[in-house]
């Protein structure tokens, strides 16, 4: 696929979330405040909610 790509004229970008990693501590902090009020919300509406736990490779 990579080859195809290439071939058409794409060429490989840095991924988005890696754009990302070098984000503020504040706006990383307000990432995490706007995950926990949509929690809070699931959880009194009586919906499930999930955590998910993700780690970088190295």
């Amino acid at each position: 696929m990579s080859r195809l790509l290439r071939k058409l004229g794409y060429s490989p970008r840095v991924n988005a979330r890696r754009k990302e990693a070098g984000s503020s501590p504040e706006q990383r902090d307000e990432q995490f405040h706007h995950i926990e009020e949509l929690k809070q919300t699931y959880l009194k509406a009586g919906e499930p909610v999930i955590s998910v736990d993700t780690k970088k490779r190295s």
